[in-house]
């Protein structure tokens, strides 16, 4: 572990994986990954996907999508804390996790879903602490 200087610009941000959605009352109640809870007309993002969530003004500024292409940090297993390219997302029909294949140093890694947090489109949307190998 290191320490990082915080971009001044980057310091009221947060990325949140979204983990749950439900509807309450003719709203959507979206669950976040470090307990948060947000209440909307409408969601345009789908449980896996990561929200830039503003801290002062209680807003999301951008959705990343978990698409292929996708930078994502891998947060579970002997291979957390890579980071690397989204290549592949199977879909299982069954009572096990989708799978999502993340290329990381010439090599390709099958892990559980939510073993995934995407960082951005193309490259992470924060930039301290997110390297891409």
């Amino acid at each position: 572990l290191s320490l990082e200087k915080i971009i001044p610009a980057e310091a009221g941000m947060k990325l949140l994986r979204v983990e749950n959605k439900t509807h309450t009352g003719g709203k959507i109640q979206t669950c976040f990954h470090d307990g948060r809870t947000m209440l909307s007309d409408k969601a345009g993002f789908r449980t896996g996907d990561v929200v830039l969530f503003d801290l002062e003004k209680k807003t999301i500024r951008e959705t990343i999508k978990l698409e292929k292409g996708s930078v994502a940090l891998i947060t579970g297993g002997s291979s957390a804390g890579m980071t690397g390219k989204v290549s592949d997302i199977i879909v299982t029909k069954s009572p096990m996790p989708n799978q999502i294949v993340v290329e990381t140093e010439g090599k390709k890694i099958m892990l559980p879903k939510h073993y995934i947090f995407v960082l951005g489109a193309k490259e992470p949307v924060i930039k301290r602490g997110a390297v891409v190998r």
